[in-house]
């Protein structure tokens, strides 16, 4: 059993709106934990090793403010999960930073069984509401963001997952990825699409998908992104001309 102590943390609320906290630094999107923040039973300390994450995982800072404690069962909580993965995001607005999040945690759901179960995700993070928020809903169903306790919580059992920079997602050398197959159809599935499709050469569309300016994260007020196509009218023009039925 664990108990999430938020008296222990500070920082901002989370989940605000990105046009109310425009300009603010990115540390204040970070909680600072104290002792006492995850607090577990005495006979579970001992198999606790503090040298098991890199420094820049913030697994290495979770280890340190771990309490032993035999009352944990006398604290008042808001609620106990029976199971709970929890992380810290930090690309949250940037997809393919959080697709390495979403199959960091499909894959611990996986080996610790409990993908078609039922399941918490606590993010350890006070980021702002971002976009791609709503996905981790549809992907895994209950989600809490530890910023915004206001009493603790507990976890029957909690799982620690991969840092995202860490994710074999990120491992660009490698030649295989494990599970990824499986993690394509849950995405699918999930999003009620159908994971059995097979490409049709007679029924074919093109698909254009285009960056555009928007605000991303409080530290982009100006709504600008990079990496655009500076042609793309152009591209869709000779797309059209070529392609007039094709494109969608």
């Amino acid at each position: 059993m664990v108990v999430i102590n938020p008296r222990f943390s500070h920082g901002n609320k989370g989940g605000e709106q990105i046009e109310s906290v425009l300009y603010q630094s990115e540390k204040r999107e970070y909680l600072r934990l104290e002792k006492g923040y995850f607090q577990i039973p005495c006979s579970n300390c001992k198999k606790i090793s503090k040298d098991t994450y890199r420094k820049e995982d913030p697994k290495a800072r979770w280890v340190k403010v771990i309490q032993c404690s035999n009352n944990t069962n006398d604290i008042s909580y808001t609620r106990i999960y029976d199971y709970a993965i929890a992380l810290t995001r930090f690309e949250y607005a940037n997809l393919y930073h959080t697709m390495t999040d979403w199959f960091n945690t499909f894959l611990m759901a996986k080996l610790f069984w409990r993908i078609t179960r039922k399941l918490t995700i606590l993010w350890i993070d006070a980021h702002p509401k971002g976009s791609l928020d709503e996905t981790w809903k549809t992907l895994f169903g209950t989600i809490i963001q530890a910023s915004s306790l206001s009493k603790p919580l507990i976890a029957k059992t909690m799982i620690w997952s991969i840092n995202g920079y860490d994710s074999l997602l990120n491992q660009h050398h490698l030649s295989f990825i494990p599970y990824i197959e499986e993690f394509r159809k849950f995405f699918l599935k999930s999003h009620g699409l159908d994971v059995s499709h097979k490409l049709n050469c007679d029924r074919v569309n093109i698909l254009v998908i285009l960056r555009h300016d928007y605000i991303a994260h409080p530290r982009n007020p100006r709504e600008k992104v990079a990496r655009k196509m500076k042609n793309e009218n152009e591209i869709l023009t000779n797309l059209s001309s070529r392609f007039p039925s094709l494109l969608m």
